[in-house]
């Protein structure tokens, strides 16, 4: 079925670019406008003629959302539709829906694509909360954010109304039509800002993915917020949260993906507590990295389930904590091709997921991420990493303005050999703000942020007294433990995944001292410091003998 769609879909666009020379958002314009009509209407249609007339009578005087009163097409281009579209069966929800879906994937990825959801996401979120109870059969559901209304579609089965906002005006319009093709009347989608001042009746779900990244600057917003007021800027999701908390009954479900700063950056525990003062978490969910690269959106994010408490209560409740690996397609490049893994599957079938653990106690900065925990979790009976200690000197105490410097940032590192390959003598006045330590031999470099974390260097002779960015934590063997040994040991893949679970933040990941401080870890053999330090060092020498051939060249 999925291949007939997509061809369909390849065959409409087709057709009109090649007769009537139409691309992109003016091709989808008026190919909607026959798909809508063949929908809508119950009675055969076989003619060019027979469905303008449809159109212009019975389509346009009912329906708000068309830019004109005729389909701007060639009798030709309409006759060969009519032809594509027999080829179907647009009395399956599941195919309209799915066609729908695919024009305006095809039209809206470029630009817009930030608006969409992908589909595996949104039958994961509806599909947890069915499982759970936890869609109300009547009241209202909210999306403040709703694109193209995929999500308020898939939600909706009862006599709930539905309540979308979006400030693109296409997709305001392009959301009604959705609502009409799957039958849906009782709605209301906004064409503004969820944040401006519109009455809202007491919400019983929300279920959306907000914009992120994005930060709202308007003072005359800002100062409605408690975490805007007196605020140059604030992240639109931040807002969207705060508000959707307010618009809530008591009792009231939200359902929102948000980027995993919100999770665990130290900065907003103050926003993580306003959370949880006035709501009950009910899950956690870690999505993979790059799983929105596809519609332009690079962070990583979480979904987050929760419930409004009927007062607020600073009250913890238990709630279930869950690491995704796989979504049903790949997150490494923009075109998300299919793939049979999916975690989110087995997470609502519940069959031995084994990447989940219940989460009853909080670390004081508030974390609710899900990775964090389960690392946390599988590592409570692990010992504590005593084998360095900090190493690293301010560089105020040891040069002058004017002394020159060796500076050594991420660049400069070999991820493959662990060694410093080149630095940038400059004096250090010149030096940027975030040059700030000087190391010594044997020194070894730990980068803070994710992204980098496999640039783990060792400090050689030829770098003693350089200076690194403050980007790195420097740390240097214990008495008694082999350089070597140490190095190895912080390269392998149980310290590597801590680096990488324990990080905080939204677009830049790094770990925090708070918990490079608590790192475990646990002798692989029995002989581990002799095995893994004659291989380093035998390594090194590798390394050493290169150089010594190629200079000789």
């Amino acid at each position: 079925m999925e291949n007939n769609i997509l061809k369909i879909i390849d065959e409409t666009q087709d057709l009109v670019r090649n007769i009537d020379g139409l691309t992109g958002s003016d091709a989808f314009e008026e190919v909607i406008k026959v798909f809508f009509t063949l929908n809508l209407i119950k009675k055969e249609i076989n003619s060019p003629e027979e469905l303008q007339s449809v159109f212009f009578n019975e389509i346009k005087p009912n329906y708000n959302f068309f830019n004109s009163d005729k389909i701007n097409l060639k009798e030709l281009t309409i006759s060969e539709l009519l032809n594509t579209f027999s080829k179907v069966d647009l009395k399956s929800e599941d195919i309209k829906g799915r066609l729908f879906e695919g024009f305006l994937g095809r039209v809206f990825t470029s630009g817009l694509g930030q608006f969409f959801t992908p589909r595996e996401i949104v039958d994961f979120m509806v599909k947890f909360l069915q499982k759970n109870n936890l869609i109300p059969n009547d009241g209202y559901i909210l999306d403040p954010a709703c694109g193209s209304a995929g999500i308020l579609i898939q939600s909706q089965d009862g006599n709930q109304k539905i309540i979308g906002f979006d400030i693109n005006e296409r997709l305001t319009r392009v959301s009604k039509m959705n609502m009409a093709i799957h039958g849906i009347k009782n709605f209301e989608i906004y064409n503004e800002s969820f944040l401006n001042d519109k009455d809202l009746p007491p919400i019983s779900l929300v279920i959306t993915n907000p914009p992120f990244g994005v930060d709202e600057k308007q003072k005359e917003i800002l100062e409605k917020f408690k975490f805007g007021v007196n605020k140059t800027k604030r992240e639109l999701e931040i807002l969207f949260l705060e508000k959707i908390i307010k618009v809530l009954k008591p009792g009231g479900i939200c359902a929102i993906v948000l980027p995993d700063g919100f999770f665990n950056n130290i900065s907003l525990k103050d926003e993580r507590k306003y959370l949880l003062d006035n709501c009950e978490i009910i899950a956690s969910v870690d999505l993979p990295e790059n799983v929105f690269k596809s519609t332009g959106t690079g962070c990583e994010t979480s979904i987050l389930f929760f419930r409004k408490k009927d007062k607020p209560n600073n009250e913890m409740k238990d709630f279930l904590a869950y690491n995704v690996n796989y979504v049903g397609y790949e997150t490494q490049t923009k075109f998300a091709k299919k793939i049979p893994q999916n975690d989110l599957v087995s997470i609502v079938n519940d069959k031995n997921f084994k990447n989940k653990v219940k989460v009853n106690k909080l670390f004081d900065s508030l974390r609710i991420d899900g990775k964090f925990y389960l690392r946390i979790n599988m590592l409570l009976e692990k010992p504590k990493c005593e084998l360095f200690k900090k190493s690293g000197k301010n560089i105020s105490k040891v040069y002058k303005d004017d002394d020159l410097i060796k500076y050594v940032q991420y660049s400069d590192i070999d991820p493959v050999f662990g060694v410093i390959k080149s630095s940038t003598t400059m004096e250090k006045s010149d030096a940027p703000s975030r040059a700030k330590i000087v190391v010594e031999t044997n020194d070894i470099l730990i980068p803070k942020l994710k992204q980098s974390s496999d640039k783990v260097a060792i400090v050689t002779p030829e770098y003693n007294g350089c200076v690194v960015t403050n980007g790195f934590y420097v740390i240097k063997p214990k008495e008694g433990v082999d350089v070597n040994y140490l190095f190895g040991v912080v390269r392998k893949k149980q310290i590597q995944e801590q680096f990488k679970d324990y990080s905080s933040g939204t677009i830049m990941p790094s770990i925090d001292d708070e918990f490079f401080d608590i790192i475990k870890y646990e002798k692989e053999l029995e002989n581990e410091e002799i095995i893994i330090s004659e291989k380093v060092t035998r390594v090194f020498t590798l390394i050493s003998e290169a150089k010594k051939i190629i200079d000789n060249l």
